[in-house]
């Protein structure tokens, strides 16, 4: 698959005109322009009675192309002026997917691969790419600008539902053309800005110009472990580790955490505060707080579809305090002596601050306006200084339903059976980050994400053990706690 290359011949202006970028689409822009960042990843393994070839997946990304706008966009930027949306008047494919038949590393070791390129502006690319993968592994990578974390199941969503429809018409067809014209009339999300009103409001104003004002040794962010500093020169490499449960262990999983009246968000979340408190106290940290921040979408206030590509996300932040509790691994009773007593009634309250705290977390995207537009510049001071948060645990959820979704009856030719969910943020973003997201299958991906500067092989191992122990004594003992 060739680089992007911004040819001379090309200039972006001659493009379809959409409009000026928004708060959060400018500040995500300026994350990436500065190489802090390659995007999103979310993968599928799809399965059919056949292997996807060439003339399936061009008609069927054909489809998408040609219906919806953020497939097809690129950013202008010019000096001293807000940088703005153009659509791309065609796009070669054979120039954003890449096929990788013969090679086998798995799909971590591919996503590593890929987050080492990032995406350009100004170039007659589009800010995506896929690849095509051993064992019909489907891997989407987007830039954050076209797209949030629920982007990447609206792809998938998308893209299965054009296969089902494409292929039997296919079969019979020679080719499919790389080269895509797109139309010109083609809706493009609004603004986050002017679906929703997003504040900030007086009290949000206020805790910031504290946090401005206030001398460092009064915050509470001294006694907060975020792992190593921010380093001064960027890089897109990333770890990724993967772990996952198939759809029997998931549903007993929900159906356990249900009867704990919590959700999965709340469960993973109190797992991950366990794990890492083992982690820090094994290796007899001084500090006493965690900052953990968890993504969530603005759709529900906006109305904006499944199937949309849009970037309308927000986070909710919270400090914990680090536990004093004994590893998983060191007595087969620490489960239900330590863990259990804990981990329910934390989850169970952690799933009620989210609900309750849903109505304000537009608050996180309203602050931006405090920036007056000085992104760059704000990213640029977090180079050398401590990082702000802990962890971040993203849970897309489960798969959005569809009418091509059969769960694998003769309904439909081509299904999902597993899904994996990753972010590049690997300088400034939190010391490690956790991606859960849902199959159409019913199995449950979950995916862990660090950069080389962020935290340390110990601590991260520590953490990935615990996690999956903690987990597995769940499953083992779910009926019984």
């Amino acid at each position: 698959m060739s680089k992007a290359s911004n040819s001379n011949s090309f200039d972006i202006t001659s493009e379809t005109p959409l409009r000026e970028a928004g708060r959060l689409e400018r500040f995500h822009i300026a994350h990436s322009h500065l190489g802090l960042s390659a995007g999103v990843i979310v993968t599928g393994k799809y399965i059919s009675d056949k292997p996807p070839d060439k003339r399936i997946i061009y008609a069927a990304l054909a489809e998408l192309l040609r219906n919806h706008c953020a497939f097809s966009i690129q950013v202008h930027l010019s000096d001293g002026k807000p940088p703005r949306f153009v659509s791309l008047k065609t796009i070669d494919l054979s120039r954003t997917v890449g096929f990788h038949q013969g090679d086998n590393r798995d799909v971590a070791s591919w996503t590593q691969s890929y987050f080492l390129r990032g995406f350009e502006y100004g170039t007659d690319l589009p800010l995506w790419r896929i690849g095509v993968l051993p064992s019909q592994t489907i891997l989407f990578q987007y830039d954050h600008v076209i797209g949030d974390g629920q982007s990447g199941l609206a792809f998938h969503k998308l893209f299965l539902e054009a296969l089902n429809q494409v292929s039997s018409s296919q079969d019979r067809s020679n080719s499919a053309p790389n080269v895509i014209y797109i139309p010109d009339n083609l809706p493009f999300v609004r603004p986050l800005e002017q679906l929703t009103p997003l504040g900030p409001s007086f009290w949000k104003v206020l805790e910031v110009i504290w946090d401005a004002i206030v001398p460092a040794s009064w915050k509470k962010s001294i006694i907060t472990w975020t792992g190593y500093p921010v380093p001064r020169e960027p890089t897109l490499q990333n770890d990724i580790s993967i772990c996952g449960l198939n759809s029997t262990d998931t549903t007993r999983l929900i159906h356990i955490c249900r009867r704990h009246g919590t959700t999965l968000t709340g469960f993973f979340h109190t797992v991950l505060l366990i794990a890492l408190s083992v982690s820090l106290r094994r290796q007899k940290t001084s500090y006493k707080s965690l900052l953990t921040v968890m993504p969530v979408s603005l759709r529900r206030f906006t109305g904006t579809s499944p199937s949309e590509l849009c970037d309308q996300v927000t986070n909710l932040n919270y400090y914990e305090n680090i536990l004093d509790i004994p590893s998983i691994t060191s007595d087969d009773e620490i489960y239900q002596t330590h863990i259990s007593p804990y981990l329910w009634p934390k989850a169970s309250l952690t799933s009620q601050n989210i609900r309750t705290d849903l109505s304000k977390s537009k608050d996180e995207v309203g602050v931006l306006k405090l920036l007056f537009s000085h992104y760059e510049e704000w990213f640029k001071g977090k180079l050398g200084k401590k990082r702000h948060a802990s962890f971040v645990l993203s849970n897309l959820g489960p798969f959005p339903s569809t009418p091509s979704v059969y769960n694998g009856t003769d309904m439909a030719r081509w299904r999902i059976e597993e899904m994996y969910f990753s972010q590049s943020d690997p300088v400034v973003g939190a010391a490690f980050k956790v991606n859960v997201v849902g199959a159409p299958s019913g199995s449950l991906g979950i995916t862990f994400t660090w950069g080389p500067g962020t935290v340390d092989s110990e601590t991260i191992e520590g953490i990935i053990s615990e996690f999956r122990g903690i987990v597995s004594a769940v499953l083992d003992n779910g009926d019984t706690t």
